[in-house]
């Protein structure tokens, strides 16, 4: 029958004009707005952890750093889990720009600059807050511009500030202790399915 909807791109089809990562995210959408902030900071400490040497260079801790926050921002506590989502979900995909990364290198990453993915997460959500573009209830950014509401009622106080930011430095050490207990869990749990097979 010849009445079904035809797919646009075929799994076999040559395509002359291929379609890109980005042309399958929209311009408003919350990886843009994050990889827009990441793109602004200045990443040279970090630099400076690294030695390259000759063999596989290493993946930028803007890359690294990204993928785990942009991660938390969407519930994800797994290492295992963001490789996936890194490898199979769109967004995640632009984001790392294509790399294949595997958990272990999330793992020993989170691990190493967990101090500085702290600071940078509170960077990165104040820069948020700042623009009004967070929610405190789920530490999630949210990428859609509306009008300014600058009603002297709707304007937030100093104080009111401060108790949205040490909320926020609550749930982000909140998240990361989460991300290394499933990391943990996850570690034993596939030590011990590799003895038992």
């Amino acid at each position: 029958m010849s009445g079904w909807n035809q797919a646009p791109s075929p799994r076999d089809q040559i395509l002359l004009f291929r379609e890109t990562l980005g042309d399958r995210i929209p311009e408003n959408h919350t990886s843009r707005l994050f990889a827009e902030i990441l793109d602004g900071l200045d990443w040279s400490s970090w630099e400076q952890h690294y030695v390259l040497v000759a063999g596989q260079p290493p993946i930028h801790p803007k890359v690294m750093a990204g993928a785990i926050l942009y991660g938390l921002t969407h519930g994800l506590r797994s290492s295992r889990c963001l490789e996936w989502d890194c490898g199979n979900a769109i967004d995640f995909l632009w984001l790392v720009e294509g790399r294949t990364i595997d958990h272990s290198k999330f793992c020993d990453f989170r691990t190493k600059f967990q101090r500085e993915l702290e600071y940078l997460f509170r960077q990165i959500g104040r820069v948020a807050m700042h623009l009004g573009l967070i929610r405190l209830n789920q530490v999630a950014l949210d990428g859609t511009r509306g009008r300014a509401n600058s009603s002297p009622h709707a304007t937030a106080s100093a104080k009111t500030l401060e108790e949205r930011l040490k909320g926020l430095d609550e749930q982000i050490d909140k998240m990361l202790a989460e991300a290394d207990q499933v990391d943990h869990r996850d570690m034993y749990l596939f030590a011990h399915a590799t003895r038992v097979a």
